[in-house]
């Protein structure tokens, strides 16, 4: 009996069940990845593949095996570049190493990294994740950089795009110190670089832009950090090339909890305590002296001086308004200007002692806020009383008025009352000169240098004053009224001195 074998498509084998020991042979086996031949067992359809491997980890014909398409076992493993790096980083993190250097490779990174920990006091933990450095305790922790280079020539450790923390939590030491050693007088410094565009194409700094700050914060019941206090430098104006006209600002946080400007300093010369727009709140300067032991140091608490070719002195503008800084509004009539007060200890606290206080004294227009002078003591039962006030004229052609509460006294002897001398109140008078004084009550006392005669004159009680009495019986002048003042005729020529007491004006 001959051997027949059926030839056919992969797919027409499909449809046929062969006899048992019936061949069939599959034309496109190559194209279609199955065994060339088949064998039927009468009940199988397409009959059993004669060939059962067909290719190995997708590989097909003649194959052979390398390490390349071998998947590795868990147990029995091929010698792979990760394994030899995972095996190589065991060795060093394998515990820790007192003395020695701790390593802690990161195989999830791309491309992977071993963080090296160099030891601070002899004893180094293992490494913390994404950090350069740890120790534990004695030791500080740096945030990892995008670039972080050292320049061994320059000594200088370069952080670019990366935030550098410093931590120190072991007592009240210094967490950064800058130390010097070498023969120059050069000090060391903390810069603070700024500018806008990029690091690679930087542009001018502009009006108003922050150049460096350095913040105090402070940890709180309320579980962060707060800001508590702040030094800040800006720009002032406009940049140009060479110059930046900066402003350096201390901005503290009061009992209210908002942080305020208290303090500026701008390069054009000014100086300002308290805010520096909207924010309501109170600038103050206080300087306190001690001195231990009996010596007393004559030193100013505060001094103020200046050094040029010219006849101007210094000035202290002390400056008053109602409403706000941004918004002022006139002051009114009794508003105090400013108040000097001068305190002395009592044995439970500071009193004052005596007060100088300027208030405004009239009505304010534009250009005109007529203002006094208040003079304030305290006496021995402890009252605070007025005893001096130099007031504002009562109109432009109208001078200003002192008002003392109590009695004008020197201490020449013997004493007397008042005591005025001034060479400006001098003239020297040829027979027949005339002096005139406008219309007032009171009295006029004339002395004449040469002769040494002093008489006295009573102005406002009639249409001639009076001569009251005189030092000689002949008088050097004499004194009468015309057209609503007084003339004075002199009858003997040389140096005069006139001393004029107003008790109101008129006569």
């Amino acid at each position: 009996m001959a051997l027949k074998i059926r030839r056919g498509s992969n797919a027409s084998r499909q449809t046929i069940t062969p006899a048992e020991g019936e061949l069939l042979y599959v034309t496109n086996h190559v194209a279609q990845a199955v065994s060339p031949v088949w064998i039927g067992d009468g009940s199988t359809a397409g009959g059993k593949a004669l060939q059962t491997v067909i290719s190995v980890n997708s590989q097909t014909g003649s194959i052979v095996l390398t390490t390349d398409n071998v998947t590795q076992g868990s147990t029995n493993k091929y010698y792979l570049v990760e394994n030899a790096q995972d095996d190589v980083a065991s060795l060093f993190t394998n515990g820790t190493h007192t003395g020695g250097i701790v390593f802690d490779y990161k195989d999830t990174t791309s491309p992977p990294r071993i963080d090296v920990s160099v030891p601070y006091n002899g004893t180094v933990n293992s490494g913390s994740s994404e950090k350069i450095a740890f120790y534990s305790a004695t030791g500080t922790v740096v945030s990892a950089t995008n670039n972080l280079s050292w320049n061994n020539t320059q000594s200088s450790l370069t952080v670019d795009n990366g935030v550098v923390t410093i931590t120190a939590g072991a007592g009240p030491r210094p967490v950064l110190n800058l130390s010097s050693s070498f023969n120059s007088a050069s000090s060391n410094s903390l810069n603070f670089n700024r500018s806008r565009g990029s690091s690679s194409i930087p542009t001018s700094l502009t009006n108003g832009d922050s150049i460096g700050n350095i913040n105090f914060n402070g940890y709180t019941s309320g579980g962060a950090y707060v800001q508590a206090g702040t030094i800040s430098a800006y720009t002032v104006g406009s940049v140009t090339s060479g110059i930046i006209p900066t402003g350096v600002g201390i901005s503290v946080m009061g009992t209210e909890g908002n942080l305020k400007l208290a303090f500026r300093v701008l390069g054009t010369g000014q100086t300002y305590i308290g805010p520096s727009g909207s924010e309501d709140h109170n600038g103050l300067l206080r300087i306190v002296s001690q001195v231990n032991g009996s010596s007393i140091i004559a030193n100013s608490s505060l001094s103020i001086g200046s050094y040029f070719s010219g006849a101007d002195g210094q000035n202290i503008a002390l400056s008053r308004a109602r409403g706000t800084l941004i918004a002022p509004l006139p002051v009114q009539t009794n508003d105090e200007i400013f108040e000097m007060s001068f305190h002395g200890y009592d044995g439970t606290g500071m009193v004052t002692s005596a007060q100088i206080t300027s208030i405004v004294d009239g009505t304010v227009s534009t250009g005109s806020v007529p203002g006094s002078l208040v003079f304030y003591t305290r006496n021995s039962t402890g009252t605070l009383t007025q005893v001096l006030k130099i007031s504002a004229p009562t109109s432009s052609s109208t001078v200003g008025r002192l008002t003392v509460s109590g009695t004008i006294a020197t201490t020449s002897t013997p004493a007397t009352f008042w005591n005025y001398d001034s060479s400006e109140s001098t003239l020297t008078l040829n027979n027949g000169d005339v002096v005139t004084f406008a219309s007032f009550s009171g009295s006029v006392l004339v002395n004449c240098h040469n002769s040494g005669t002093v008489s006295q004159y009573l102005c406002g009680g009639g249409s001639t004053p009076i001569c009251i009495g005189s030092s000689n019986v002949t008088q050097t002048g004499t004194m009468q009224a015309i057209s609503g003042a007084y003339t004075f005729t002199a009858s003997e020529a040389g140096i005069h001195s006139f001393y004029v007491i107003r008790t109101r004006t008129g006569p």
